[in-house]
C-alpha cells in the first residue's frame, strides 16, 4: 500500500506499519493538515473545521489558556500532537497539562 497526500511525499507501507520516524516525517511533509494516528499505527487525516466549529474550537483554546495563566501548567492548542500510553498520537482541539505532569517528561518526550 502507498499513501500520498502532496506530491513530494510518498511512502510504502507494504512491509508493515508506519514506524514512528516515518510519521513523524509525513507530518513534517503535511503540516497543513492535522493528522493523527491511531494504536495500529493506522494514520487518520483530519478534515478541517468550518464555521461555527472553528469558532467554538478557538473559544475552547483561549479559556485553556486563560486556565493556564490562572492555576498554572502548561497548555497546547490545535495542533499539538500527543503520544498516548496506547502508541496513538491524537491531536486534541486544546489540552492543559499540570506542571507537576509536565515536569516528570523528559525534555525528548517535551519535544
Amino acid at each position: 500500500m502507498t499513501i500520498s497526500i502532496n506530491t513530494p511525499v510518498e511512502m510504502d507501507f507494504s512491509a508493515g506499519k508506519m514506524s514512528e520516524e516515518q510519521f513523524l516525517a509525513f507530518c513534517a511533509d503535511n503540516c497543513e493538515l492535522r493528522i493523527e494516528q491511531d494504536q495500529d499505527q493506522n494514520v487518520i487525516v483530519i478534515p478541517p473545521v468550518y464555521g461555527e466549529s472553528g469558532y467554538f474550537e478557538n473559544k475552547t483554546s483561549s479559556r485553556v489558556e486563560r486556565y493556564e495563566e490562572s492555576y498554572g501548567g502548561v497548555s497546547f492548542g490545535a495542533n499539538t500532537g500527543f503520544k498516548l500510553p496506547n502508541g496513538a498520537t491524537r491531536v486534541p482541539d486544546a489540552c492543559w497539562v499540570s506542571n507537576e505532569r509536565w515536569s516528570t517528561l523528559t525534555l525528548e518526550d517535551k519535544k
